[in-house]
């Protein structure tokens, strides 16, 4: 064990339990033809339960001392449906529409020696929808598609410890635009453009409340108020040869969920999930592939990326600013 002469102060965390889950899974698929050159309507429902149990004692022994137990119990189950139709790729326009429905339950009971004695139940519905539309020229492809989602959550949390109770109602309606265009310059270059949206979710684990110690001078908690974020990516893409490509690419993020420490009482750093303003993430990559023998292909990846981020809490403003930050990998 390596001792830093320099630590104020320093500990051991030895960790021990057991777990126990179980999860079972069914669906069902149907696919009903239209005609006979491949147009069809497909149905898939799927079911899923899943348990967890888990039990774990944390012992700190050196300059500071102290024992935790932590339990846990999970019940949640998952049902979608979802009704997806294509027409036939030899049509000239290739069409792609569905609707989906998603129910999710979740719940928690958990315990943990001095801190928190809780049940945790929430309960997310989402609606979405989706059309796209292809069509290939000699020379150009465009894609064009939209996504509508709404989502519906509902949560309970009740601590045991404060006899206190705290709802959770969120309620989201977006609309996703997505587009892929691709000009095919001769029969080994080509040059595309690609703008899609999408929707990132906290886990349930981190709207839930409670807390977690790490070690005798830093804790978790998870937060109820977080939002879902909102991706948007734009990217323009040179592939030469068919084996080369070359690429910018810019990403905005709103509400990007991160974990940060948010305070610091009586020497105990304070970890919690928060949503940023917003994240900025823009730069180049270039990527290909040669043959230095018959046998032997080597593939190359390098990117230059820059990022900023912004955020707001309560007692202070946070703002994070990366240039130039280089990676490479070879293979």
């Amino acid at each position: 064990i390596y001792t830093n002469p320099h630590a104020v102060e320093s500990f051991v965390t030895n960790k021990t339990g057991g777990f126990c889950n179980s999860s079972s899974s069914y669906d069902l698929s149907y696919k009903y033809s239209l005609d006979s050159i491949g147009s069809s309507v497909r149905t898939i429902i799927d079911h899923t339960d899943v348990k967890y149990n888990n039990e774990t004692t944390s012992v700190f022994s050196g300059s500071t001392n102290g024992t935790n137990i932590q339990g846990m119990n999970t019940n949640a189950n998952l049902n979608s449906i979802k009704i997806d139709y294509n027409n036939s790729d030899k049509n000239r326009y290739r069409i792609e529409g569905g609707i989906k429905y998603s129910s999710a339950k979740n719940d928690t009971k958990n315990y943990l020696t001095q801190y928190n004695d809780y049940r945790f139940a929430i309960n997310e519905n989402i609606f979405g929808s989706y059309f796209t539309v292809k069509r290939n020229w000699e020379s150009f492809v465009a894609k064009m598609g939209v996504r509508i989602e709404n989502t519906t959550l509902k949560g309970d949390y009740f601590d045991y410890i404060a006899n206190q109770e705290t709802a959770i109602n969120k309620n989201f309606f977006r609309v996703f635009p997505n587009i892929y265009l691709e000009y095919q310059i001769n029969k080994k270059n080509s040059l595309s453009f690609i703008a899609d949206s999408k929707i990132n979710r906290p886990n349930y684990g981190q709207y839930n409340p409670f807390i977690i110690v790490n070690d005798p001078y830093s804790v978790s908690i998870g937060n109820p108020e977080l939002l879902p974020a909102f991706v948007y990516n734009y990217n323009l893409q040179y592939t030469l040869n068919e084996r080369y490509s070359f690429k910018v690419f810019y990403t905005h993020i709103l509400n990007q969920v991160t974990s940060i420490v948010v305070d610091n009482v009586n020497d105990i750093s304070l970890n919690q999930t928060i949503n940023l303003d917003y994240a900025n993430y823009y730069g180049v990559n270039v990527g290909g592939n040669f043959d230095i023998k018959k046998w032997w292909n080597l593939s190359y990846w390098g990117q230059i990326s820059n990022v900023q981020k912004s955020g707001t809490l309560p007692n202070r403003k946070i703002d994070i600013n990366v240039h130039n930050k280089y990676s490479v990998s070879i293979n």
